[in-house]
């Protein structure tokens, strides 16, 4: 786990957008288990290798909590949102009607089912848990 704070407009988000394959740098290339992670495409490298937790969640909005998290499962989605402390009738409402708390709760939750070996995320203590 590597922690870095910085000033605003350093380049925290852009530094995980590069290893996340959201963005390809200029010089040089970004190699995951020694391969570079543009040989399969940025896609499978998303798909594949890292799960991301944005620094807005970036949840779609006519969604639930559960169906955000069914995205990317490979475990009980349910299970894995309750760990992280969202209700039964939580986990079944609309993004739009939970606390930011519970967004946040639902962004770490679909990162953390999809079983990706690397999990970025962009300023998680923004909204403590």
């Amino acid at each position: 786990m590597i922690f870095t704070s910085a000033p605003s407009g350093s380049g925290k988000t852009t530094l995980l957008s590069l290893p996340g394959g959201l963005d390809t740098p200029t010089q040089s290339e970004v190699l995951f288990d020694g391969e570079n992670i543009t040989a399969k495409g940025l896609e499978y490298h998303r798909r594949n290798h890292i799960s991301l937790i944005f620094q807005s969640y970036n949840l779609i909005d006519y969604m639930t909590p559960i169906e955000h998290v069914q995205l990317t499962a490979k475990q009980d989605a349910a299970s894995v949102l309750e760990r992280l402390g969202l209700k039964k009738d939580e986990i079944s409402r609309n993004v739009l009607r939970l606390s930011g708390g519970q967004q946040q709760r639902a962004a770490i939750a679909r990162a953390l089912a999809s079983d990706a070996p690397v999990i970025l995320e962009d300023e998680p203590t923004g909204t403590p848990i």
